[in-house]
Parts: structure tokens; C-alpha cells; sequence
């Protein structure tokens, strides 16, 4: 890993090296914070057992945004737990502060070059910016989906493709020039290219009602998996000024993990009452 860290994240960046599954790791973060925070614990060593083999899995899997996502969620669950503005906002400046050393240092020894050709500044500004231009090119070129919903049912199509035998491909959209080749389009590049200009007003209202249901819920009675749910959500929608996450497969697996693991420990307490 030390010596050749590129080639080693090249032959691991295909998630199908190890499995979508590999992407759970990203649980890891929210729920430790969670149990310190609820228990009023320090990270012990035996935790640190957990979350360094998941960091690196994380980094092997050759994507930043499942770190990012880890991270961000378990910022998240801080500052619902937190009443001190104060240290929401430093927890907020460390976390902006890892994330640009955690590119540059990504970007120096495993993505080398890619975005940085004119400095690590202006690759940064360049990268969180750029999906807004190419967002601009979509719509100007009308780039639409394969098929009704693909991307954003991609998740869907790809489990009726199991019946049927149809070959999908990948879901990854098409790719402009800006001058630079980008296939990011902010968290409304997958609606426009589904359904249009009526995709984005309505997917972000069926995303903002889902969000509220789980905030009420949330309100009425504090359930791990839903607070975890409640803040990956939350992740997914500060990131939408730069990519699209919740119809991504590695998320929807996060979340019905999540849904099935609270099913089951609510049954449990069922029982036991």
C-alpha cells in the first residue's frame, strides 16, 4: 500500500472486487460517533479496530465519496446531539479542513494528476464547481436517458435485469467537455435526463417529504437506525450542489440496511416487552 498506492487502489477501484457490501463500511462512522455521544465514551482501541479497516476498505474501493459520505453523516449526527452552536461550527471547520487534506493527500499519492494539473487550489475549486457547468451543458445539448427513470431507477431496472436477462450496462451519465471531460451533474442531472424539467421541482419534493417523515419520526422517539437514516439523508443533500447520491446503488444498499436492521431490533424489543 505504501509503496505502489496507486496501482493498488487501480486493481481494487471496481466495486465489483468486492462487492457493493464493502459500502456499509460507511455505517461505521455515524454509529461510532452515535454510541460515544449517547454513552458519553471515549474511542477506545477496540473501536479504532473497526474504523481503520473500514477507512481502508473505503480508499481500496477507489471512490472519495464514500469517506466524504461516512464523514459527513457522522458530522451530522454531532450536531443533532449537540445544543452548543459553537462547537457545531468548529466540528464543522475541522471537517471542511480534513476533507481538503484528505484530497490533496488522495489526490497526490492515489488519483495522481486528475483535477490538479494547475494546482491543488484551483483542482479543488474546479471540482466542487465544475458539475454546475456540466450541468449547464446537459440541458443545453437535451441529454436524455436510455429509457424512462434509468438513472434514477437504475436500482430497479437492475433487479427486473435479473429475471429478464437484459444487459444494463452501468449507470454512469454520459460525459461533456468543459473543456475538461466531466460526467457530474449536481443532484438534478439524473432528474433532467429522466423526466425533463418537471424531474427536478418534483424530485426534490418527494425527496424533502421522505426527509420530513423521517425528521417526525425521528422527533417522536430517538431510534439509532433511524437517526443514522435521518443524517445519511442529510448527507446526500449537501452534496447536491455537486453529485447525485440517493439513487446510487452503494446508497440505497445503506439504507435498506439500515431500514432491515431497525425492523429487526424493534421486533426484538417487542418481544422482550
Amino acid at each position: 500500500l505504501i509503496s505502489a498506492p496507486a496501482l493498488l487502489a487501480k486493481n481494487f477501484q471496481v466495486i465489483s472486487y468486492v462487492g457493493y457490501l464493502n459500502t456499509l463500511n460507511i455505517l461505521i462512522f455515524p454509529s461510532i460517533t452515535l454510541y460515544v455521544l449517547q454513552f458519553k465514551k471515549n474511542i477506545r482501541k477496540k473501536y479504532l479496530l473497526y474504523l481503520i479497516p473500514a477507512i481502508l476498505g473505503l480508499i481500496l474501493a477507489g471512490n472519495k465519496t464514500y469517506i466524504m459520505v461516512g464523514i459527513t453523516s457522522a458530522f451530522f449526527i454531532f450536531a443533532i446531539n449537540t445544543r452548543h452552536l459553537s462547537k457545531i461550527l468548529l466540528r464543522a471547520v475541522m471537517v471542511v479542513t480534513g476533507f481538503i487534506a484528505f484530497f490533496v493527500i488522495y489526490q497526490a499519492y492515489i488519483d495522481i494528476g486528475v483535477h490538479f494539473d494547475k494546482g491543488y487550489g484551483q483542482g479543488l475549486y474546479n471540482y466542487f464547481s465544475s458539475s454546475w457547468i456540466a450541468l449547464g451543458k446537459l440541458i443545453e445539448n437535451d441529454m436524455k436517458s436510455p429509457k424512462w427513470g434509468y438513472y434514477t431507477f437504475y436500482f430497479v431496472y437492475k433487479i427486473i435485469a435479473l429475471f429478464t436477462g437484459e444487459h444494463l450496462g452501468n449507470n454512469y451519465m454520459p460525459f461533456v467537455s468543459i473543456p475538461s471531460p466531466l460526467n457530474v451533474y449536481t443532484m438534478n442531472g439524473e432528474l433532467f435526463s429522466d423526466f425533463g424539467w418537471a424531474g427536478i421541482p418534483a424530485g426534490m419534493f418527494v425527496l424533502g417529504l421522505i426527509m420530513e417523515l423521517f425528521r417526525l419520526r425521528l422527533a417522536k422517539r430517538k431510534e439509532v437506525c433511524i437517526e443514522i437514516t435521518y443524517t445519511t439523508l442529510l448527507t446526500s443533500v449537501s452534496f447536491s450542489f455537486f453529485v447525485e447520491m440517493i439513487t446510487q446503488p452503494y446508497f440505497l444498499i445503506n439504507l435498506m440496511y439500515l431500514m432491515l436492521f431497525n425492523y429487526a431490533y424493534a421486533s426484538m424489543e417487542k418481544e422482550v416487552k
